[in-house]
């Protein structure tokens, strides 16, 4: 496809679903409950999937967005 990093992409009865892997370093999964078999689908999936993590520069820190749920140390 033409960007940084790799994908794979499968599916099941009923399902889709897709890994990727940028080389910045951020990794992706999707899974969705519909079958697709057209190649499209996926190539159209991953084109977006590697925009939107190419351009996470916003979401780029260290704060664990979890903490704030849990009244003890987790």
């Amino acid at each position: 496809m033409g960007f940084n990093g790799w994908q794979h992409d499968g599916r099941m009865p009923g399902s889709a679903a897709m890994l990727v892997r940028l080389d910045n370093g951020l990794e992706m999964a999707i899974t969705v409950n519909k079958e697709y078999s057209e190649r499209d689908f996926f190539h159209e999936l991953g084109y977006v999937l590697h925009h939107i993590g190419n351009n996470y520069d916003w979401w780029d820190d260290d704060e664990d967005l979890f903490q704030s749920l849990c009244e003890n140390p987790c």
